[in-house]
């Protein structure tokens, strides 16, 4: 599967790419800001990545000028409430920290997400990153009820929070990216059937998606 949009491309992760995140995933400027801070080792990087190679877990390689700079999550999906339990992003190319970058490709999915009809998403923060914190905020995230002593905080975000944090810069940006495109691999895995059910019928104005056939990558 593939997202392109706001100049980002988003690619969904394959086997092939899990030891080169692994590698990205343990660099100390990157370990810091996560609550698992332990080394990774190659064994735990394959089973985990056999646990979330599903339907209802979406981690995509964010690409930018060709370049694979970070990782952004929608994970725990429920497909019957149509909410995203667990939603996340990290860069590791840190000169584009504090850029738009993560932010448009903080839109892309997110946008994608409620067209698709999904109702709210959830992600988790620690306390002591202001930076995310900040960031976070600035997509219309709100803290959820009692979460001043806990420290790995949790935030949730709906649509209409979303469009009032975030529409109006949406909208400038789409004059020179008018669409989202999404790609998905046919024969349909579990998760491309998913998605493919919830965007067939989506004016293309709004959505455009394409069909291939053979290999993700």
């Amino acid at each position: 599967m593939k997202i392109e949009g706001y100049g980002i491309t988003l690619v969904r992760l394959t086997r092939n790419d899990i030891e080169f995140l692994r590698e990205k995933r343990n660099l100390p400027e990157v370990s810091a800001y996560m609550e698992y801070r332990e080394h990774i080792s190659e064994e735990a990087q394959i089973q985990w990545f056999n646990g979330i190679n599903n339907e209802f877990n979406n981690y995509f390689l964010i690409e930018y000028n060709g370049e694979r700079i970070g990782l952004i999550s929608g994970a725990e999906i429920d497909w019957d409430t149509m909410v995203t339990g667990n939603g996340g992003l990290f860069l590791w190319e840190t000169g584009y920290w504090g850029t738009a970058v993560p932010v448009y490709a903080s839109f892309l999915l997110t946008e994608l997400s409620f067209i698709m009809g999904f109702k709210k998403t959830y992600i988790r923060t620690l306390q002591d990153n202001e930076r995310a914190m900040d960031f976070n905020r600035s997509l219309g995230y709100l803290p959820e009820p009692d979460q001043e002593e806990v420290h790995n905080k949790l935030y949730s975000l709906v649509p209409e929070n979303f469009d009032k944090a975030t529409g109006a810069i949406r909208a400038a940006l789409r004059k020179k990216n008018p669409q989202i495109v999404l790609e998905l691999i046919q024969p349909f895995d579990p998760m491309n059937a998913r998605v493919y059910e919830k965007v067939k019928s989506i004016s293309p104005e709004i959505l455009e998606v394409k069909l291939s056939n053979g290999d993700e990558r």
